[in-house]
């Protein structure tokens, strides 16, 4: 390694250094650092939200304000094949992702590990998630904030 880039590697881990000791020892570091992270968590709750409302307006043709509980939807097949079809999706996530192990249950999480998962094991319950209340399942998705966010 050339004396430049041990010099940039120094500077990059002194700064990061410096930072950490800011966010962790300093009250202002501290408020910034919560304002960072809700911030984050605020455009991952708008994003998951748009995602639903878009799953709503394109399946079922229901306008983003107005939701789809609310909606006067016509009667016919679609409202049984699109839900139906939900499910299918839902169950391929499901089997696509036990290949690769079991995902950890978000309740035993919450009660066994402090709320901790890995990140892929939020994105899949997300996932699944978003699949099910998109097409039209009557699932809250605060699973999915809460996850995702964390």
């Amino acid at each position: 390694m050339s004396r430049k880039s041990l010099a940039t590697s120094a500077i990059l881990w002194l700064t990061l250094f410096r930072r950490r000791a800011f966010a962790r020892g300093n009250e202002i570091g501290l408020i910034l650092l919560g304002i960072a992270a809700g911030g984050l968590a605020g455009l991952v709750v708008a994003a998951v939200g748009s995602l639903a409302a878009l799953l709503h307006r394109l399946l079922y043709g229901v306008g983003f304000a107005q939701g789809l509980s609310g909606a006067g939807l016509e009667r016919g097949w679609p409202l049984l094949a699109i839900p139906a079809a939900g499910g299918l999706l839902s169950a391929l996530l499901v089997r696509l992702r036990r290949r690769r192990g079991p995902i950890v249950d978000p309740i035993e999480a919450n009660a066994l590990y402090g709320g901790r998962m890995s990140l892929t094991d939020s994105i899949w319950v997300t996932l699944q998630n978003l699949a099910s209340n998109g097409f039209g399942l009557s699932a809250g998705l605060e699973a999915a904030y809460t996850q995702l966010s964390s």
